[in-house]
């Protein structure tokens, strides 16, 4: 009695989307690689567990060869290496990987690429066909500059001064605002457009229910938005 044959896999390509890193920090980014199958010599019933790995690296070269460093030797989770054979999608998103290359340079490893092979499938099937333009694909990797830390606020409380308004008439009114913050937790803040105030008239004392009328955005100027928060405030719009 003849053994039963195992099913077989071929694929035609391999695709992954690119990345930016930033110098001179941790990165860790998510790519998302699709792959092709030759579909002659491929068993679309394949199905199973631990079917596939997919391996991530950066290299200095286009095709993947040569120096790589931060490898990820399978990228995927155990519902990922569990997806059935598909010839119209076969994805994997959201794969991470993780790199600091500041001691080599973000420029000297211009590519991320990925290589999909086999794993340890149950139940079994034959890999043919494993060439390099077949299984692994690269694509460019962006350089961007540091990204600096957000800065954390923690406000405490708002102050502003009475007005009076008189009825049947159009009125401008003028205010001062006052923002204190917790200092001990609040960051100093540098830049252009660090603030906005919205003014409305309101039938209770707090502002928080009840009607709101004459509601206004566009309340300071642009060297009041422009305004830097330093040793923890407070801030004053006049």
């Amino acid at each position: 009695m003849e053994e039963s044959q195992e099913p077989e896999v071929e694929f035609a390509s391999v695709t992954t989307t690119g990345v930016t890193l930033f110098e001179g920090q941790d990165n860790t980014v998510s790519v998302t690689v699709s792959a092709t199958f030759n579909e002659a010599n491929t068993d679309e019933s394949v199905a199973g567990q631990n079917l596939w790995q997919v391996r991530l690296w950066f290299s200095k070269a286009e095709d993947g060869q040569g120096s790589s460093v931060n490898t990820v030797d399978n990228s995927l989770s155990s519902a990922q290496s569990a997806k059935s054979v598909n010839f119209n999608d076969f994805t994997f998103e959201d794969l991470e990987i993780s790199a600091d290359l500041t001691s080599v340079g973000c420029g000297k490893y211009q590519y991320i690429c990925a290589q999909i092979r086999r794993d340890d499938p149950e139940p079994s099937y034959k890999q043919v066909g494993k060439t390099l333009q077949g299984t692994l694909g690269c694509a460019p990797v962006e350089c961007g500059s540091p990204r600096l830390p957000t800065p954390h606020i923690v406000p405490t409380s708002l102050t502003i001064t009475e007005t009076s308004v008189t009825t049947g008439e159009r009125n401008t009114i003028d205010v001062d605002i006052s923002v204190f913050f917790d200092q001990s937790q609040t960051d100093d803040v540098t830049g252009e457009g660090n603030w906005k105030i919205i003014v409305w008239l309101s039938d209770e004392d707090t502002g928080n229910t009840g009607s709101r009328i004459a509601e206004t955005e566009e309340t300071i100027t642009l060297a009041q938005m422009d305004q830097p928060l330093t040793g923890g405030g407070p801030l004053t719009f006049r």
